[in-house]
C-alpha cells in the first residue's frame, strides 16, 4: 500500500520495515516496525490521517490499540483481482489523492474488462521452507493466477502446509519459488528441478505475487507470460 500511495504522489508519514518499495524514496520515510511488531506509541507521534493494516498482516490487537488512541484504522484485506479496484479507489478517496490518480484507476478497469483466456496450465506457488508450505485457494495470489489464465494445481484453501510426495503428485505444470515471505533461491530452484524433472520451475518476484494494488496489473502480465505461450 506504500507502493500505491506513493503512485498517487501521495507520500505516507511512516511506514512498516516491509515497505521497501520503491527504494528511492522509502529511504526517507520513519519506519514504525514491523507487521507483527508495530510501534504503536511511535505511530501515535507521527499524527497520521489514516493508517492502513491487513487482515492478515496486522493483529487485532495492535488494530484496536490504535483505533483506542483516536486514530482512524482502514483494514483491507483483498482475496481477488477485482478487489483491488475497489481498494485503490477508497485509496485515492482516504488520501485525497491528486488528479493523477485518476489515470491508474482508469487503467486497472481496463484490465480487468479483458481476463486472459483460461489454459489448463497447473500452477504451483510455494510460500515457506520447513515445513513446505503453498499458496490454495480463496487467497489473492491464486486469483491472480487464476485471472492471468493458470490453474492454482492446489485444490486446499488458504496456505496448506504439504510434504514432498504430495508436491510432486500434483504434477504441476509450472512451479513458482517467489522471493518472499520465504527467499527461496537457486539451490531450492536445482532441488525441486531434480525431484520434478517434467515441471518448469521458476523464480518469481514475491512482491508481485503478494502486493495487491499498484503493480497488480504488471504481476498478472508477467504470469501470464509463462501460461500463453506464442
Amino acid at each position: 500500500m506504500t507502493e500505491s500511495l506513493i503512485a498517487f504522489d501521495v507520500l505516507p508519514v511512516g511506514r512498516t520495515s516491509f515497505c521497501i518499495e520503491p527504494a528511492e524514496i522509502v529511504a526517507s520515510i520513519p519506519r514504525v516496525g514491523g507487521t507483527k511488531t508495530p510501534n504503536i506509541k511511535r505511530i501515535e507521534n507521527l499524527a497520521p490521517d489514516f493508517v492502513i493494516a491487513n487482515f492478515e498482516e496486522n493483529t487485532k490487537e495492535d488494530v484496536e490499540a490504535l483505533r483506542d488512541l483516536g486514530l482512524n484504522v482502514w483494514v483491507t484485506y483483498p482475496e481477488k483481482v477485482d478487489d483491488t479496484l475497489s481498494l485503490l479507489q477508497d485509496l485515492q478517496q482516504l488520501s485525497d489523492a491528486p488528479k493523477s490518480s485518476h489515470k491508474m484507476i482508469t487503467d486497472y478497469k481496463k484490465f480487468l474488462a479483458k481476463p486472459y483466456p483460461v489454459t489448463d496450465t497447473k500452477v504451483l506457488i510455494m510460500i515457506w521452507k520447513n515445513p513446505w508450505m503453498v499458496v490454495g485457494q480463496c487467497t489473492y495470489p491464486h486469483n491472480l493466477v487464476t485471472f492471468a489464465g493458470g490453474c492454482n494445481a492446489c485444490s486446499e484453501n488458504r496456505y496448506p502446509v504439504m510434504t514432498e510426495d504430495e508436491i510432486i503428485g500434483t504434477k504441476a505444470d509450472i512451479l513458482i519459488l517467489p522471493s518472499e515471505p520465504y527467499k527461496f533461491n537457486q539451490e531450492d530452484i536445482i532441488y525441486w528441478q531434480k525431484k520434478m524433472p517434467g515441471t518448469l520451475v521458476i523464480p518469481f518476484s514475491g512482491e508481485d505475487l503478494f502486493w495487491s494494488g499498484h503493480r497488480s496489473i504488471k504481476a498478472c502480465h508477467k504470469l501470464a507470460q509463462f501460461f500463453h505461450k506464442s
